[in-house]
């Protein structure tokens, strides 16, 4: 505040395990050309803090039946947007693709202390006004 000087509103580089934020990325739109584009519910991780595997529902694998025991079958990954944009989908122009989650995948991540959840998200957008920005997910942490 004003009258109270500097506010610390970002917790320390080591606190934290991922952030939604808007991020501006080039995106291919044909073999030759690149455009600037901004995604307002992109996913970053601690880069060299956290870890993240993207798992695919197929077969006996579901967010639901997946455990401790079944985490040497994926395959984690420790860039800043290991999840990015994948996790949703947007409607473009003339497709018949509707907006919203990825139903097919989930993620799990491994935070800093050697911890590992499982996280899927569940809704991109308000259910009434279909607002971007209002995010929803579910996580649980894998025990041996």
């Amino acid at each position: 505040s004003f009258d109270e000087g500097e506010v610390e509103v970002a917790p320390a580089k080591t606190e934290w395990d991922m952030v939604f934020t808007i991020f501006t990325n080039l995106i291919q739109i044909d073999a030759t050309t690149k455009i600037p584009y901004a995604y307002n519910d992109f996913i970053l991780t601690n880069e060299g803090r956290v870890e993240v595997a993207t798992v695919a529902i197929e077969g006996d694998v579901t967010y639901d039946s997946f455990s401790a025991a079944q985490l040497s079958t994926i395959q984690f990954d420790d860039k800043r947007a290991a999840i990015g944009s994948d996790w949703r989908v947007v409607a473009q122009p003339g497709s018949d693709q509707e907006a919203g989650v990825k139903s097919d995948i989930f993620y799990v991540i491994k935070d800093a202390n050697g911890n590992y959840y499982k996280l899927r998200f569940t809704r991109m957008s308000d259910p009434v006004s279909g607002e971007r920005g209002h995010p929803q997910f579910e996580y649980e942490i894998l025990a041996d």
